[in-house]
């Protein structure tokens, strides 16, 4: 009897021990590698992205109002490869696209059905940001898409910004409200510059650029998506620079409310 009764005992201890060690297994996997996020500060909209050990990811997206809360959540399997993540099986299913990319403390996304660009709060996933571009506080970069940005008049293709060319971006700015000055009344200090970069089939650099005062939107809020204001006056312009010509386009300036 008293063999049973420790054969039973082991045999219970051992399962046990089995059953911790696979949820230890399964808490490891769903360990978070990364967690993104937009924090819509005027509405109270709420946007995370997060990414586990074990392939899976889980989106978030929170949306409030006076009387009214929608939650929608979206998982699936996910594969990094370099600084580009790509969403297996159904794809990202919020967007109907299947691919984003880590750049400069961001996650953008490329092709789905409208531009989205998280935030990154916390990760393990070693990521190549540029510092050159990360300090420059009055810059956000978008990445090029036909499908939303179709600003350029010819075949082109997306071009990642370096800091020399921040220096030359300013310098057009400046030259552009120096030789407009009935138009742009404004120091180039006062606005912050939203920007698309590309390269057209003479290899030469062109960015659109839109430039808002700084004093009107939250001075994080600005990187997570190009703005779009219908008056204001020259507190909001738009231009596409060459930068390797070192020269401006046509002025596009809101009219006045």
């Amino acid at each position: 009897m008293r063999k049973i009764k420790s054969i039973i005992l082991i045999f219970c201890s051992v399962l046990f021990f089995q059953c911790n060690q696979k949820k230890d297994v399964e808490k490891k996997s769903k360990e978070e590698i990364l967690i993104a996020e937009h924090i819509y500060k005027l509405s109270g909209d709420y946007t995370k992205l997060e990414l586990f050990k074990d392939s899976s990811y889980a989106f978030t997206i929170s949306q409030k109002s006076s009387g009214y809360e929608k939650i929608e959540k979206y998982d699936g399997k996910y594969l990094i490869d370099k600084d580009t993540i790509k969403f297996l099986e159904y794809g990202f299913r919020y967007l109907d696209g299947d691919k984003a990319v880590l750049k400069n403390n961001f996650i953008e996304f490329l092709n789905g059905k409208m531009p989205l660009k998280l935030k990154l709060k916390t990760t393990t996933i070693n990521i190549k940001n540029s510092s050159d571009l990360l300090n420059n506080q009055d810059f956000a970069f978008f990445t090029y898409n036909p499908n939303y940005y179709n600003y350029f008049s010819e075949n082109v293709k997306s071009y990642d910004l370096k800091k020399v060319d921040l220096k030359t971006i300013d310098e057009v700015l400046n030259k552009c409200i120096k030789e407009n000055p009935k138009r742009l009344t404004k120091q180039l200090s006062k606005y912050y510059k939203q920007c698309i970069a590309v390269k057209n089939s003479k290899n030469e650099i062109e960015v659109f650029v839109f430039c808002s005062c700084n004093k009107i939107f939250d001075k994080e809020e600005f990187k997570y998506q190009i703005n779009k204001v219908y008056d204001g006056g020259d507190c909001y312009f738009v231009v596409i620079l060459n930068l390797t010509k070192k020269s401006y386009g046509k002025i596009n300036i809101n009219g006045r409310a």
